[in-house]
């Protein structure tokens, strides 16, 4: 059995990519290429409480849509920065 470390410096070494990042990488290439499914948040006051181009959750009543794909969708869109979506010499 290989130890955890020496894995991740093999899968960096052949340039693999793990499954979670397999999936994370479809999230990003889904919206990048439907990104008029999405809302985004319109702030209603003029104070800057939230990032301004963030997207909106939709309303849902169960949980398990929070465990959905267009739910993680929005979710790793919130955690990369604009400035990496916006890239176009980025290959999604």
């Amino acid at each position: 059995m290989l130890i955890p470390h020496v894995v991740k410096g093999l899968f960096k070494r052949h340039n693999i990519l793990t499954v979670l990042s397999i999936y994370i990488y479809n999230c990003l290439l889904f919206f990048k290429n439907n990104p008029t499914l999405f809302e985004q948040y319109i702030n209603p006051t003029r104070y800057n409480t939230r990032g301004k181009n963030n997207l909106m959750f939709p309303l849902h009543k169960l949980s398990s849509y929070e465990r959905g794909y267009l739910y993680n969708v929005i979710r790793f869109t919130h955690i990369c920065t604009e400035r990496f979506l916006a890239d176009s010499s980025l290959r999604l």
